[in-house]
């Protein structure tokens, strides 16, 4: 290589060089500038967010639930049209309603929250197959079974151990 050729190539290094010189002090200096309006922003009160949720159950059964769920019923998942029959069905679904709305409103909990502490927990017992809609499915509705009880029973008698009195 000439003289003249190195003159040349080391000129294009050191104009290069200064490019991504000045480029870097850009990024740099933008870099800063991103911090601050991030540091700005983290310092402001968050307002909470308005979230409008179904107010009513069957409205969120059926136009949240249901089509967010993705399972095929039949032997391993059970559902039945007629839910709000079931006691144990309506209790799970009232607890998970009550659950995603007070998530929603709450920033501290959030959706992830609800997933994570209701949805996950309730949902595989309320579908399992002996869950409330054992016995139903697409086309039909069984009555569902009850625990048995003696109406009767005196609770307070008994954990006493004293006899009963007539």
């Amino acid at each position: 290589m000439t003289p003249e050729e190195q003159q040349q190539r080391i000129e294009a290094l050191e104009s290069a060089l200064a490019a991504a010189v000045e480029e870097y002090e850009q990024a740099r200096d933008a870099a800063e500038q991103l911090q601050v309006v991030l540091a700005k922003m983290a310092a402001r009160p968050v307002a909470p967010a308005v979230v409008d949720a179904p107010e009513r159950l069957d409205d969120w059964v059926h136009d949240w639930l249901c089509p967010r769920t993705e399972r095929a019923t039949g032997t391993r998942y059970r559902w039945c049209l007629r839910w709000p029959e079931h006691p144990e069905a309506l209790m799970r679904l009232e607890t998970m309603h009550l659950d995603y709305v007070r998530a929603l409103r709450d920033p501290k909990l959030g959706l992830a929250a609800f997933l994570r502490n209701s949805l996950d927990h309730h949902l595989p017992r309320l579908m399992a197959p002996d869950g409330p809609f054992a016995g139903c499915d697409r086309d039909r509705h069984e009555e569902p079974a009850r625990l048995p009880t003696a109406p009767d029973l005196d609770i307070f008698q008994h954990a006493s151990g004293l006899p009963a009195t007539a």
